[in-house]
């Protein structure tokens, strides 16, 4: 398990974490990471769609059963949003990063031209 956020709402314990399904779900939702880059800069011109969606799919890895709805209700009572949404952000990045720089394997390859 990577990176993650633990939410305790109304007697039930949430974990948030994103790995690359959840990212593809919320691709499905139309939500780029070039999005979640101008929200993580103040420059998203779809801030709730971007923010709402984002929150919902940080659910789906391990409460693929959570609504947007109940998402967020439960954001609606989370104390420091924005440093949440920091956090929220930060685990997004994770996957992608894992994506390109993760582990070194022992495939050979080359390009043929």
């Amino acid at each position: 398990m990577g990176k993650n956020i633990t939410i305790d709402y109304e007697s039930q314990k949430y974990i948030l974490e994103f790995n690359r399904q959840a990212i593809v779900e919320l691709e499905k939702d139309g939500i780029s990471v070039d999005d979640i880059e101008s929200l993580a800069d103040g420059k998203s011109k779809k801030y709730v769609t971007i923010t709402t969606k984002l929150i919902h799919r940080a659910f789906y890895m391990h409460h693929q059963n959570v609504s947007e709805d109940l998402a967020m209700k439960i954001f609606s009572a989370i104390p420091d949003k924005q440093k949440f949404l920091v956090g929220i952000i930060e685990l997004f990045s994770e996957p992608i990063i894992a994506l390109t720089n993760g582990e070194q394997g022992n495939v050979s390859w080359e390009l043929n031209k």
